[in-house]
């Protein structure tokens, strides 16, 4: 706010990842076994299709929307950003992602939440 030209947006964001990357940097970080596969889009389609229909007969939240899928499809490689500007005008640098998500892991431990331990 002190720094930042009138009118500009500013990305708050560090790195550039898709969902492989960071499941890759969570096994990492968490000594865990990741994903070894990916799930492919017919079955995730289905998948949403049936959380609809679900949540239509039951009225509970929809879990997984066709909407919310169409919209990761489509996106799939065609969005990345590039936190230059922030650094350069704003001075803001941001911390490894392997720093958070090992924060997160041994957060969930102590909660109980996931098998690493606390």
């Amino acid at each position: 706010a002190r720094v930042g030209r009138s009118g500009e947006r500013y990305l708050a964001a560090g790195r550039n990842m898709n969902m492989r990357q960071l499941a890759e940097k969570l096994t990492e970080v968490s000594g865990q076994q990741g994903p070894t596969r990916s799930i492919p889009y017919a079955f995730i389609y289905t998948l949403a299709l049936l959380s609809e229909v679900y949540a239509l007969i039951t009225h509970k939240p929809i879990l997984i929307s066709l909407g919310s899928i169409r919209i990761l499809k489509s996106e799939e490689g065609r969005t990345s950003f590039d936190p230059a500007k922030s650094r350069q005008e704003l001075g803001l640098e941001f911390r490894p992602v392997e720093e958070t998500l090992r924060e997160v892991v041994q957060d969930l431990g102590t909660r109980g939440i996931s098998p690493m331990p606390a």
